[in-house]
């Protein structure tokens, strides 16, 4: 999507420590336990040993300074519009920061609902309950970013908890856990404003090739 004129991108798949990507693979969101992204074990992992596995030219193209929205809440029976606005806001865990400036984060609860192409509604369900066999169907199945064989992590941390992350359930669900629990990981990042797409159709077999 593209968010203020800066194309966000999310990889399809789930990263490992070893810098490779595999389908079932799992992390941590913080092994220390907190739910601090400015101090966790996966943000490390993202902006130091990834990011270093990127080429140079491909670097150049990553908006290596983005602020990161870091806004929590305390339950996810809320729709996706009100997820996002709580995601952008300032409602955090006492002494949380609500921004982080860096490279490579995760996706938000709102990204996985925001991805599905189902109708009406999937703007008025809550994503706490998109397990639900109407709502499963109509709205989390049609996501592009839904995974039925693995839980997801995302960005957002529980505001009434220190130690837990909202994530995506196989399901369909958006719900809190753990952070030291290991589930899957989808790096995101933000290309620079001025990344202009050189060819390709955006498909699978023809993806876009960038260029500055």
């Amino acid at each position: 999507g593209v968010f203020n004129g800066q194309m966000k991108i999310i990889y399809w798949g789930n990263y490992t420590t070893a810098g490779q990507f595999y389908k079932n693979t799992t992390m941590a969101w913080n092994s220390g336990g907190t739910n601090d992204w400015s101090k966790a074990s996966l943000m490390t992992e993202f902006n130091t040993t990834y990011w270093n596995t990127i080429n140079a030219t491909s670097q150049a193209m990553v908006d290596q300074s983005h602020v990161w929205k870091l806004g929590g809440w305390n339950t996810a029976q809320i729709t996706r519009a009100q997820m996002y606005q709580y995601e952008n806001g300032t409602t955090v865990y006492s002494g949380r920061p609500t921004t982080w400036t860096g490279k490579i984060a995760l996706m938000y609860p709102s990204d996985y609902a925001y991805a599905s192409s189902g109708g009406s509604t999937c703007d008025t369900t809550n994503i706490y309950s998109w397990d639900g066999s109407a709502a499963k169907a109509e709205c989390a199945q049609k996501s592009w970013l839904f995974n039925s064989s693995q839980h997801q992590w995302t960005l957002t941390p529980i505001s009434s908890s220190s130690s837990n992350a909202f994530r995506v359930y196989p399901t369909g669900c958006v719900l809190g856990y753990n952070v030291t629990s290991a589930y899957g990981v989808r790096p995101v990042l933000f290309l620079t404003s001025d990344v202009k797409i050189k060819s390709g159709t955006g498909t699978k077999t023809d993806p876009y090739i960038l260029t500055k």
